[in-house]
């Protein structure tokens, strides 16, 4: 090999390990706090909805509401609290559901697109009666930056995190999980735009939408992790478990190595697959 092919030997490499270093600090990481009982992020400079004060023709579909401060939600269907959502017992909560059969009948909506004034690095809800059609999808601009289906946190909650924990419908639902989740941007990854979607007739239940344009550790006091328990990487549509799941979960994982967990599309898409690989970590 001669000097000149050497340099552009040694300069493919330099680009190739540039490339990989930014593939490395894309996507998003997701946590979730340790307190089974919250319904709040405890991050500061955050704006919350709770849609409550959108429901004002009772439970149904609506169109083209204005978060003010912080974008546009095309539709969303608006359920009033019951043993599967809302965060306070009280209230409307939203819901994507398809139909028919869906939460909502005729008028169920599986697929809500929130739109975002400005790029953002942090994006929390409370994730209620979850289960494992649930996704989420965030861009930028018409960019993926990353997908991912609520089964990973589905199987990494420990039990204390299953059955309603309002204290008007406490302990109701116990089969399925009630958690408040946190997505926080990697360095110099942002968003604009999510996508909520339930490709079936099982409802993706939510509620204290929280957004933030701020990344994690940009405030005074900011430092170290992010809050909560950690519980995956996700790029694009591959996600990495990172808290893995309860004893009783674990058999199943040592056993296929690699899970394999479907990430839901908008209904009538096609599906894709993302491999998901675990840590030695336990949740608690």
């Amino acid at each position: 090999m001669n000097k000149m092919n050497k340099k552009i030997a040694v300069l493919a490499s330099m680009v190739s390990a540039l490339a990989a270093l930014g593939q490395a600090q894309q996507g998003l990481t997701i946590t979730y706090f340790e307190n089974p009982t919250a319904v709040n992020s405890t991050l500061k400079d955050t704006t919350v909805t709770d849609f409550s004060s959108w429901a004002k023709n009772g439970a149904g579909a609506y169109k083209d509401l204005t978060w003010s401060g912080v974008g546009t939600i095309d539709e969303v269907y608006l359920q009033k609290a019951n043993l599967y959502g809302g965060a306070t017992g009280t209230g409307y909560y939203p819901v994507q559901s398809a139909s028919p059969g869906g939460v909502g009948g005729g008028n169920a909506i599986d697929e809500t697109v929130v739109k975002l004034n400005k790029p953002s690095s942090y994006f929390g809800l409370w994730w209620s009666a979850g289960d494992p059609y649930n996704t989420l999808s965030f861009y930028s601009g018409d960019k993926l930056v990353a997908t991912f289906n609520t089964k990973t946190i589905l199987d990494s909650l420990p039990k204390s995190y299953f059955g309603n924990p309002t204290t008007k419908f406490q302990g109701q639902d116990s089969s399925e999980p009630f958690a408040f989740l946190n997505v926080f941007g990697k360095p110099d990854v942002t968003w604009d735009k999510i996508v909520f979607d339930n490709p079936g007739s099982s409802g993706f239940e939510s509620d204290n939408w929280t957004v933030r344009s701020q990344a994690w550790g940009s405030l005074p006091g900011e430092t170290g992790a992010a809050p909560g328990i950690h519980v995956a990487t996700v790029t694009g549509n591959k996600i990495t478990l990172v808290a893995a799941p309860e004893p009783a979960h674990v058999v199943g994982i040592l056993t296929a190595g690699v899970l394999v967990v479907a990430i839901a599309r908008k209904k009538g898409s096609q599906v894709t697959e993302a491999s998901m690989t675990s840590t030695t970590g336990f949740a608690s």
